[in-house]
């Protein structure tokens, strides 16, 4: 029997083939790039520079030295007054930012389109969510932004149920898709009601960079210029940096006084105390070279992108970013290219793309696929996936086959928390579909990428969430928490029916 390749031996065969990364990590594999900015010092390996916490290279978890001349270089780049490095990504800076700002049996709002760890921190630190549910805006099931109005709504019903203390406001933007809301209103809104209000923005790590002049005017602004308290990037998304590196912003000037001190402290308790030296001086190259040379870079690739999308404005059946003329959507991010097919075909596009044109994207759903850019991208690399696209365009005889709304949220039964203490003590066991509808869940159910909860643990399960769950498993899409069969459910226990 032939030996599996392991990790190292599959990634070197992954660098020696001619397949192209529209995924990330953002510096794209891009060994020109790398080579030209010094991004990792020449003629050494990762095992001549992994070091720990020793005299002269400063603590992480203490920052007084060369790290935190990185992070106020970070900073003051971006807008911020603070900044805080994560080896943890954007997890790690959405949960400290979360129990930074609230305390337990807090209420906090929360758009219902966050990432899984948004809700992790919800179960971690105990409390009790108020959900915005965002419009779908395709008929894929796309989420469109966050509205001003839908914010005021949510308190409106957090007070009306009793929730008068509610901490903190949680949003995505932008959204996997590349979906930006109104964060200038959105801020405003929450500081009115001395809320904190805190923007998973990891995937817009490169807003702000390019900026200014009116024909500069592509890439949307980011979070921190326009009001927001604390805003969690992923650079390692979309700059040239690697897996796993994320920056946390904070205002000083905002509703909760000693928010940049109480995110440090929820570092040092979430975040491992032996963080990688080679993963932050990666984040500080990276700071430093978009200081320097930051406004070109984007320059060109905001080129890149224009030619692109109008090469690819004479596709028939195939649509690139189509979505975005929608009335829902408040603003949008061109590095993401959301390739739009018909109702259950993404999973089609995404693996002829890979197999036949050797074009690995960063995800598939029902109805797209999406190929995620950066300023490492290529020309070469855009030309070859818009010479897929024209080549495949007939393949896909667009069909409407009507939007598919998830307007309506499942019933919240226990409290997030309530419902992993009731598993904790009764158990879970997992049932079919048809025997689900009823009951509780006791986990996560999410298709990932991009990790957003279709049940979050304590909701009520109804058929419109197996029905959506069970068509996604047949349409190729990866789903955790739920398959073919069916999915997780509380044992019976006396909480459960109360």
């Amino acid at each position: 029997m032939e030996r599996e390749r392991d990790i190292l031996e599959s990634l070197e065969s992954l660098a020696k083939s001619e397949a192209y990364p529209f995924h990330m990590p953002g510096h794209k594999r891009n060994a020109d790039f790398l080579k030209k900015y010094g991004i990792f010092p020449k003629g050494f390996t990762p095992y001549d520079i992994d070091i720990t916490e020793i005299d002269g290279f400063d603590d992480l978890h203490d920052a007084c030295g060369i790290i935190k001349r990185a992070e106020d270089l970070a900073a003051g780049l971006f807008g911020a007054e603070k900044a805080v490095f994560s080896v943890n990504g954007s997890t790690g800076g959405l949960l400290a930012a979360i129990g930074a700002s609230c305390k337990r049996g807090d209420g906090i709002i929360v758009a219902r389109n966050c990432h899984k760890a948004v809700y992790h921190a919800i179960e971690l630190f105990g409390l009790s969510p108020v959900y915005i549910m965002p419009e779908t805006v395709t008929e894929s099931g796309i989420f469109g932004s966050i509205t001003p109005e839908s914010v005021r709504d949510a308190f409106n019903r957090a007070h009306k149920a009793g929730l008068n203390k509610i901490s903190a406001l949680v949003l995505t933007s932008p959204t996997y898709e590349g979906v930006v809301s109104d964060i200038a209103s959105i801020a405003e809104e929450a500081h009115r009601q001395g809320v904190v209000c805190i923007v998973d923005e990891a995937h817009g790590a490169h807003f702000g960079i390019l900026r200014g002049e009116a024909d500069n005017v592509f890439f949307p602004e980011n979070a921190m210029r326009l009001g927001a308290d604390i805003a969690v990037a992923s650079y390692h998304k979309t700059l040239p940096c690697y897996t796993q590196t994320a920056v946390t912003y904070i205002s000083t000037k905002g509703v909760k006084a000693g928010l940049y001190e109480r995110v440090r402290e929820e570092f040092d308790i979430l975040e491992t105390s032996s963080p990688s030296y080679i993963l932050m001086a990666g984040m500080e190259r990276a700071i430093e070279v978009l200081c320097h040379d930051g406004v070109n870079l984007m320059s060109a690739y905001r080129k890149r992108l224009i030619n692109f999308t109008t090469e690819a404005g004479d596709l028939k059946n195939i649509r690139v970013n189509s979505f975005i003329k929608n009335a829902g959507v408040f603003d949008f991010d061109p590095g993401k290219l959301v390739i739009e097919v018909p109702y259950g075909k993404g999973a089609d596009i995404y693996e002829r793309l890979q197999c036949d044109y050797g074009l690995i994207l960063e995800m598939r759903s029902e109805g797209y696929a999406l190929a995620m850019t950066s300023l490492c991208d290529t020309d070469e690399g855009f030309e070859r996936l818009n010479k897929a696209l024209h080549e495949l365009d007939s393949r896909y005889e667009s069909k409407s086959q009507g939007k598919k709304v998830f307007k309506a949220l499942p019933k919240m039964k226990l409290l997030p928390w309530e419902a992993a203490e009731l598993v904790r003590k009764e158990g879970k066991r997992k049932v079919p579909y048809p025997e689900a509808v009823g009951k509780v869940a006791a986990g996560y159910v999410y298709f990932y990428p991009p990790g957003i909860p279709v049940l979050v643990p304590g909701e009520l399960i109804d058929e419109a969430v197996t029905e959506r769950i069970k068509k996604a498993v047949d349409a190729g899409i990866t789903v955790k928490g739920g398959d073919s069969y069916g999915t997780y459910i509380c044992n019976d226990g006396k909480e459960c029916n109360r």
